[in-house]
């Protein structure tokens, strides 16, 4: 289990960093991309455990392959009803466990 603080780097909607939208400047997301909490465990792996860089190229298609089914099983799916939609009904998605 990684817990990290993060940082939207995009916008909320959409995949701009909404830079001319003066909620931050560039400066500002330069600093948090630079402190990326999984980039510097990353580092941190092939840097001071010695773990081999095909270990993590792995590791990131794997995230990636359970990312995309993930996102087939959602756009696959209906839209819930409105009845339903506060109910906890348990994981969506089986690739991401």
């Amino acid at each position: 289990l990684l817990e990290c603080l993060t940082y939207r780097w995009r916008g909320h909607v959409g995949p701009r960093y909404d830079i001319d939208k003066d909620l931050r400047s560039q400066a500002e997301l330069d600093r948090w991309m630079a402190r990326c909490p999984i980039r510097m465990l990353e580092r941190h792996l092939l840097e001071e455990c010695g773990i081999a860089p095909a270990v993590v190229e792995e590791l990131r298609r794997q995230i990636a392959e359970a990312v995309e089914q993930c996102v087939a099983h959602a756009r696959g799916g209906r839209c819930p009803s409105p009845n339903t939609l506060l109910r906890r009904e348990g994981d969506a998605c089986e690739g991401a466990r």
